[in-house]
């Protein structure tokens, strides 16, 4: 009975699917958008699944009373900065920590490298891995170090480079897709950054979303009760098998990062304080050079005639210059001019362009691939901000 339902639907083959995307995209370069068994080069069988079980959830305190805070909000081990003190002692039943000792892979650095480095590390030790937001990239990252050293403990944690400080509520949604990565490749422990870290402190709101969306997981999604979900996709089946083997492509960092280089709220309050050491330090930094400056610089937009060239290079040019902290007119007195069109026509809308000013044109100037914070902070000298 079963087999008569999908009588309709015969198997169809990878080159089958290939040819039709190949039609579609009339020519154009065909990435990999199916994975098979075929694409498995483990030989056998798949890993065989882990059965279903929970994570311990830990939170990094440094006083007594945050140490309390933690475990009532349900955190099941305390990571402690220095030595783990006398009165951690009286938490019965809870792991205690000492993040001096630890053996950490590298925050901010790609995931190849990261498999590389636990290559190198002793049997049976705790790992502590960095979980960053390439999301079926980090399962199989975790898959990998549970396959390359079964005597290691896994203890994830949200990833610090890529927090940011301006629209810190970000970070919220960034800290869950990584804990669900995390969860989903088989870590042992877990730990979830307050979201406000970024910008040099904490606060016991901060702390307890840190566990709650642990808790959110774990009891509301399920998370514990489902035996080892990436089983069996062979595309995860796949890039666990090329982490190993060292055949994984060149994985680039993050450089998409929601409110800050890409659609910032240019309302949003100057932060007192910006941690460095992340990946957008140096952009938030220049951001909050011009916020905080006597005169904000201002962009001007001037568009062109040719709208199909005009409208999405004037929407890059303002969220690049947004990003920086400058105010982005359309109209009005302003430090600097964007020319907005066609690269055939910017030649003669230098001509005509009454602007006394530096003007620069969007596209043959600058482009998204460049060092973003470098661009902005040359002009910030430039203009004497």
């Amino acid at each position: 009975m079963p087999d008569a339902l999908f009588i309709e639907f015969p198997p169809i083959s990878t080159e089958e699917w290939e040819a039709a995307a190949r039609l579609d995209l009339k020519g154009k370069a065909l990435a990999k958008i199916l994975y098979r068994a075929e694409d498995w080069s483990g030989g056998g069988a798949a890993e065989q699944p882990w059965p279903a079980r929970t994570w311990q959830m830990w939170a990094e305190v440094s006083n007594a009373a945050q140490a309390k805070r933690a475990i009532e909000c349900g955190a099941e081990g305390l990571v402690f900065a220095g030595a783990i003190p006398e009165w951690a002692s009286s938490f019965e039943g809870v792991h205690l920590h000492a993040a001096a000792s630890e053996t950490a892979l590298t925050d901010g650095t790609s995931i190849a490298q990261q498999i590389n480095e636990a290559r190198a590390i002793s049997l049976g030790v705790d790992l502590v891995v960095p979980v960053g937001p390439s999301y079926f990239e980090e399962i199989a990252k975790f898959r990998a170090l549970r396959r390359l050293n079964p005597a290691m403990r896994l203890i994830a944690r949200t990833s610090r480079w890529h927090a940011t400080a301006y629209d810190p509520h970000m970070n919220l949604v960034r800290g869950t897709t990584e804990a669900m990565a995390a969860i989903i490749g088989g870590c042992d422990a877990l730990i979830v950054r307050p979201f406000t870290e970024a910008r040099g402190s904490t606060d016991e709101f901060a702390e307890r979303l840190a566990l709650n969306t642990q808790l959110l997981l774990r009891d509301e999604s399920y998370f514990g009760a489902v035996a080892d979900p990436a089983a069996g996709s062979w595309y995860i089946e796949s890039l666990t098998e090329q982490l190993l083997n060292g055949e994984a492509r060149t994985d680039e960092l993050a450089t998409v990062f929601v409110g800050v280089n890409r659609h910032p709220n240019p309302s949003e309050e100057t932060p007192s304080m910006i941690t460095a050491g992340r990946a957008m330090s140096a952009l938030e930094q220049c951001r909050a050079r011009s916020e905080r400056a006597a005169k904000r610089p201002v962009v001007l937009l001037i568009r062109g005639s040719d709208e199909k060239m005009s409208r999405p290079r004037a929407a890059f040019a303002r969220e690049f210059f947004a990003a920086g902290g400058f105010a982005v007119v359309d109209s009005g007195v302003a430090d600097l001019a964007v020319l907005c069109d066609a690269d055939a026509n910017y030649a003669a809308m230098r001509e005509l362009t009454k602007f006394d000013g530096p003007v620069i044109a969007a596209g043959p100037d600058f482009n998204r691939a460049s060092d973003q914070a470098s661009h902005i902070a040359s002009w910030q000298e430039r203009l004497g901000i």
